[in-house]
């Protein structure tokens, strides 16, 4: 019985971490990371009590007009795919 466990869990083991290693998935998880840093620091304010709504509405804007450039700049990815590359070769 418990030989059949630990190959489950083995077995289980092994197909997560190939998933997590896989360069289409640690490329896909540094974009989601690169990107959730400028929402960050937004959304910790706006969760905030002493933000009154006509500054959450600028800083609200504010970002969605970052991350618009962010989109269409090819710097920007540049240097988020280099990171997957890196992280997916350590891997």
């Amino acid at each position: 019985m418990e030989a059949n466990w630990d190959s489950k869990i083995s077995t289980a083991a092994y197909g997560l971490m190939k998933s997590i290693t896989d360069h289409v998935f640690v490329v896909a998880f540094q974009v989601v990371r690169h990107f959730f840093r400028y929402i960050k620091g937004l959304s910790t304010k706006l969760q905030g009590s002493t933000l009154d709504v006509i500054q959450g509405y600028d800083m609200v804007t504010n970002v969605t007009e970052v991350l618009n450039s962010a989109r269409v700049d090819d710097k920007e990815w540049a240097e988020v795919f280099q990171k997957g590359n890196r992280n997916g070769r350590k891997s």
